[in-house]
């Protein structure tokens, strides 16, 4: 089965760039910040993590969903 390879090389991805918390993405941003970052940089960066984490978590739960229906 490939599934759980790719799910084990996959999910540290998706849980460090869709924390559960907004607390983490917060100083994620003020990290950005004190490194000379400009508001709308910090969101362009925080921006560009959602849509990857967003399909990670979906093919995470697609492919849970394709080993446990079988």
């Amino acid at each position: 089965m490939i599934t759980l390879p790719a799910m084990l090389v996959y999910t540290p991805f998706v849980v460090a760039t869709a924390p559960l918390s907004a607390k983490p993405y917060w100083s994620w941003r003020n990290e950005l910040s004190s490194a000379g970052a400009t508001p709308i940089e910090e969101r362009r960066i925080a921006w560009w993590a959602g849509p990857p984490s967003l399909g990670g978590a979906g093919a995470i739960f697609l492919s849970l969903m394709s080993t446990f229906a079988t």
